[in-house]
């Protein structure tokens, strides 16, 4: 089996519970070696249920930073 390259991947947050379950099913789906694919969240503050389905879904590939007071186009 050849070395994969180390995969980062940084989605940014807020309110998203209507989409968080769909983008990392995708990511999920991708063909690469899935032990190569880091994911990071990084929520500015949802109120609408997006930390509690990113929780459901923790794991060592997947991870969750939290900026509850940062100005985000708002």
């Amino acid at each position: 089996m050849a070395d994969f390259p180390s995969i980062r991947i940084t989605i940014p947050t807020f309110n998203a519970v209507a989409d968080i379950d769909r983008t990392l099913d995708s990511i999920a789906a991708q063909s690469s070696q899935q032990e190569c694919i880091f994911t990071l969240i990084v929520d500015f503050g949802s109120t609408d249920g997006t930390i509690e389905k990113i929780l459901a879904r923790m794991g060592k590939r997947l991870g969750l930073m939290q900026l509850p007071h940062a100005r985000w186009g708002r």
